[in-house]
Formats: structure tokens, sequence, C-alpha cells
């Protein structure tokens, strides 16, 4: 037996406005033909209820009990469509049409419905902003490079949101221990990775932090067992967004974009998802690769080290192919462990601090020597350059700024930058990441520029040979 539902029964295809709508609820029942309690009348072109019969409910109610929850699960989501529908006989409001679907599938399992069969027309009415985004995208090539990061990053957020209305929840990042969120789409898909801000911290991090507090410093540098945290001190929310602002304002185009944001009312930094990429542990590197590809790993290397990260292993930089196997691009993300307040030394204490500081030094592409376009690069990273870079730094953070960028961070930047300026003024100099990997204190820093200025200008035979073949491949 059915029953019209007053004007929820008319809304079809006839009813242009609310066309998409029909199609929508279409979808619902051709989802859940079994279960959901809406047909369509093709002949009246009408919405109409299935009264279920006793024997049926009695069926229902002796079936298993993972098919009972996901049942208990729909009736709700109709018992809510009904209620709200019936309360209106005339026009449905943008307001009602977001009730429908917010409130009633945020209750249903995607496996039960795909929000990805929502059409566009309906998502526009779900999100305003979203719409507007849509229709004004064929302008971003005309705006500024910060406009356009401003853009997309609104347009990651609205879609993490609607994702969110409609009960696509974000997974919990199962990579690190930093507590990060993946945020998806509507679709299912990423976006992107968020870190919340002073986020709960382990107790036992707790208790090294008020050790370190109330201990003098001289006691802590030679007795106490450094972690990264400890070497950092700061919020990794904060070296995200640093090491972000360093790629646009240093022309790097290797890190993504990642600024602060709010997201679920808890702010903290965002960065955009990178789709089609792997791990660099997955990748086969080739034994003796191109001028190119070398190029982007020693990219990668100079600036990792500009930063003092502190956690750059095989797992946390992220490479595109060819299908030739050959790189095209990188990505570094996870540089929350990055612009450390002071660098590790070589006590064995600090070994923990360090174990994954640098380890492309290891990498069968590191004991090349650098690319001239490395050394002129190099050069760049004059004194004044970097006071220029935290000075844009402290806009994109302008309420932490000044916690952030402390003297004792800037002075170890302005080290780190001190010998990779030495070393791009060794233009034809044989030094290679490797070597250069191995200067993670001050001591070994400063033993690192006297080995610098005592380098003979020509390299030796092999070096060029080396350097020959790979410029030729």
């Amino acid at each position: 037996m059915t029953t019209s539902i007053n004007q929820f029964i008319r809304l079809s295809a006839k009813t242009s406005s609310w066309g998409d709508f029909g199609h929508d609820l279409a979808l619902l029942k051709a989802y859940n033909e079994n279960v959901l309690d809406v047909t369509f009348n093709a002949t009246t072109k009408q919405f109409q209820l299935v009264k279920k019969s006793f024997f049926e409910r009695v069926g229902e109610f002796f079936s298993s009990s993972a098919k009972q929850a996901r049942l208990n699960r729909q009736q709700e989501y109709v018992k809510k469509t009904h209620a709200i529908f019936k309360t209106y006989p005339q026009k449905f409001t943008s307001k009602q049409v977001a009730d429908f679907y917010t409130q009633g599938l945020h209750k249903w399992s995607i496996q039960t419905f795909n929000r990805s069969l929502i059409s566009t027309k309906i998502q526009d009415i779900l999100s305003k902003d979203l719409a507007y985004l849509r229709t004004s995208k064929s302008s971003w090539d005309s705006l500024s490079q910060e406009d356009r990061e401003k853009e997309q990053l609104k347009e990651a957020k609205l879609q993490a949101e609607l994702a969110i209305s409609l009960g696509v929840k974000p997974k919990k990042n199962g990579k690190g221990v930093n507590g990060s969120i993946i945020y998806l789409d509507i679709h299912g898909k990423p976006i992107g990775i968020f870190k919340e801000e002073k986020a709960q911290k382990p107790w036992i991090k707790r208790v090294r932090r008020f050790y370190h507090s109330i201990t003098p410093s001289f006691i802590t540098d030679r007795f106490y067992l450094r972690t990264q945290s400890d070497l950092c001190r700061h919020e990794q929310t904060h070296a995200e967004i640093a090491a972000s602002v360093a790629d646009r304002f240093f022309s790097i185009d290797l890190i993504p974009l990642t600024r602060r944001i709010t997201l679920e009312n808890k702010p903290g930094s965002f960065m955009l998802w990178q789709h089609q990429m792997q791990e660099a542990k997955d990748f086969p590197f080739s034994k003796m690769p191109n001028r190119e590809e070398l190029y982007l790993f020693q990219k990668m290397v100079i600036y990792d080290y500009l930063f003092g990260n502190l956690d750059r292993h095989l797992e946390n930089w992220l490479l595109k192919y060819s299908a030739m196997k050959k790189l095209q691009k990188i990505a570094m993300i996870d540089n929350g462990n990055a612009f450390p307040e002071s660098l590790p030394t070589e006590r064995i204490l600090d070994s923990i601090g360090r174990r994954k500081m640098y380890q492309w030094k290891t990498h069968p592409w590191s004991r090349y020597a650098f690319d001239p376009r490395i050394t002129t690069r190099l050069r760049m990273l004059t004194p004044e350059k970097i006071n220029q870079y935290l000075n844009e730094l402290r806009k994109q953070l302008p309420d932490q700024g000044a916690e952030f960028i402390t003297t004792k961070r800037r002075d170890s930047l302005q080290l780190r930058a001190s010998i990779l300026r030495e070393l791009g003024m060794k233009n034809k100099s044989t030094c290679s990441p490797k070597e250069l990997g191995e200067a993670y204190s001050v001591s070994r820093i400063q033993a690192f520029k006297a080995t610098l200025k005592q380098t003979p200008i020509s390299p030796s035979p092999k070096a060029l040979n080396l350097l020959h073949r790979r410029i030729s491949s």
C-alpha cells in the first residue's frame, strides 16, 4: 500500500526548480531499494511511501545483528525525512533541503549511501560559499599567488566542512606520533592533513618539559636525554607553516601549501594533500640519476638543511615519477620538527633527538657533487634574505610569530644559512650532500666551514669524470 506525503510526492522532474532534489531521492531509493520506504511513480512523477507489512517487520527483527543495525539507521533516517517534509505542504526552502541531507544522511554510513551521488545543485544549496568558488574558479589565474593560495585553502576547508555535515568523518593519520588528522571530501578522497595547535601531549613529554623548566641549562645540556621536541620547543603547526612560507619565499616548489586555519572549531595547520605521489622508501632509485632528478634531490637537501629538520627520512618525502620510472616531483611533508631552537650535540644523550636528522645523507644519490644551479641558490641565502623571510613569516603567524621567531631560532637559522652560503661560494667544489649532512652540530658546522676554506678550487679527476657522466646522462 502506498500513500502520498503532501507536496513531498510532487517533487519531480516536472517541478524544474527541485528536479535535482527528486533525482537525489531516487538515487537514495535505488541504492537501498530493499529497505528504504520511498518509491518513485514514473507515471505520476510522484514520490510515495511504501508501508511495510507486519510479516516484513517481523522478518527484519529476526535478521542478523549487523543487518538489523543498518536497518535501524535507515529507519531513523526515513523518520527524520518524513517529519521534515510533512511540515511543509508547499515549497521547500534551502534550509529544509539542507536539513534533509545533513540531519538525515549524517546517520547513515558511507557504505549505506555514497555521498558522491549527491548532485552538484544540491551541493551548492548545502554550501553556498563552495558554489560561489566553483563559479569563480575560472578567474583564479588572474589572481596573485598569495590570493590564489587563499582561494585554494578556502575551497579545501569548505569541501571538508561539507563532507563532515554529510557524515563523512575525518580519519586519524596512521603514521607518525603527532596526532595529525586527514580530512576527506564527499567522495572519501583526502583533501589535506590537519595538525591541531596545542594538542594534548603524552604525560611523559609533560614530565620532560617540567624537568627542563626547573633544571639549570648547564645540567640539561650535559646530562639530559633530549628528544626532537626538546630541541624544537615549539608547536609543530608553526614549523609546518614556516616551511610552507619558505617554499614560496625562496621559490623552492617542493613543500605543499600549508597555512593556519580553523576546522571544527579547532585552530591548526592544514597541508593540502598531494595526490598520485608515493613515499620515497617505495621508489626504485636508479644508481645513475639524470641531471634533473639529481637537481630535485639536491634542492630538497639544501632547504631541508636550512630548516634544520630533525625528522627527514624516507617516509616523509613523497615522489611523483613518469612511466619510465624517472623522478618528476618531490614533496617535502611533515615539517613539524624543523626549525629547532638549538642544534643537537655529538653527545650520546642527543642521539635520540638527531637519529632521523638529514637521513638523505645515506641515500645513494648523496655522493654526487652539487649541481651548479644549486650553488647559485646557495649564494642567495644572505643574512638580509633570511631576515626578510622571517618578516614574511611574522605576517602568516601574527599572533604566534613573536613566540616562534625567538633569538635562538633565528641565530640557529642564520648559522645553517652561513654554511650553505659558504658552500655556494665554492661553485666548483666537489662537496656532496653526504658531507653536508654530517655537519649537524655547531662544532661540526665550524669544522666543515674550515674544510670548505681549505678545499682546492679545482675538483679531482675522479670527481670531474663522475660529473661529466652525470650531466651527459
